[in-house]
């Protein structure tokens, strides 16, 4: 299940909730178990200490079979631009997946909006998609769509070519004519994750093999003051997108398809 949270918060960091096999009594443990920050990974260009953006988490595995773990994407700062990341809970720790590490078909714009599923056979390969602007496009947001290569380690751009010679697989119908496409944003954020431990008695528990984790809730919290700010409860069911409302004096964003 996807789960997306948009707004505009101040200093808050978005917590993924994963439901695993665990004691009787439900509990929510870090993940780590130090509760660090998802976003924290320097040597592959993020920063902690710059703003995180809207986040997306799903539970899955690159190898039919396998127990399915936390993967994540999330917006970045990064100076004037925003990269787009994934990092996956691998080991008991948040492994950044790809080299390099930023999805941005250009590094130097800003990136919103990221998503993340699996698809393919048993599910085991990873699509991210986000929007951005290209100078080879007109400088108009953009809707890229990456597929996860785990042999090698790289993310690949997948679609239809709208650049010849620029690499440039844009899933806009018109790739040139998308000039008010937006998103919900999340300022002065760090994403940070914990785990909820399943009743043994539950039905879907099994005695022999530990059940595979499945994201249920999405909530945060205030960096500043570490009080709860909101939880979104989320049931068992098909995955839907939870947007703010925009207010009476903010008319909502639209993507223009007119020439």
């Amino acid at each position: 299940m996807s789960i997306r949270r948009h707004g505009r918060l101040a200093a808050v960091a978005t917590v993924a909730t994963l439901v695993l096999a665990g004691t009787a009594a439900a509990a929510l443990v870090g993940l780590p178990a130090d509760g660090s920050q998802v976003n924290n990974d320097p040597a592959n260009g993020i920063d902690p200490n710059q703003d995180a953006g809207v986040s997306d988490v799903q539970g899955g595995t690159v190898v039919a079979g396998n127990l399915q773990v936390p993967w994540a994407v999330f917006e970045q700062k990064s100076g004037s631009s925003k990269q787009i990341f994934v990092r996956a809970f691998k080991g008991g720790a948040w492994v950044t997946q790809g080299f390099p590490a930023s999805l941005n078909l250009d590094p130097t714009v800003v990136a919103e909006a990221p998503s993340i599923d699996f698809a393919g056979a048993g599910r085991t390969v990873p699509w991210v998609a986000w929007y951005e602007p290209n100078a080879n496009l007109g400088n108009k947001k953009q809707i890229f769509a990456s597929r996860f290569s785990a042999a090698a380690n790289v993310w690949l751009p997948s679609g239809q070519e709208r650049a010849p010679g620029h690499a440039l697989p844009s899933l806009n119908i018109k790739g040139s004519n998308c000039s008010t496409c937006d998103g919900g944003r999340l300022s002065n954020l760090g994403v940070y994750a914990s785990a909820k431990t399943k009743p043994a008695d539950s039905p879907s528990s099994s005695p022999t093999a530990p059940a595979s984790p499945s994201f249920r809730n999405l909530s945060t919290h205030s960096t500043a003051s570490s009080s709860r700010a909101a939880t979104t409860s989320i049931p068992p069911s098909p995955a839907k997108l939870i947007t703010p409302k925009p207010s009476p004096s903010t008319p909502p964003a639209r993507c223009s398809s007119s020439p």
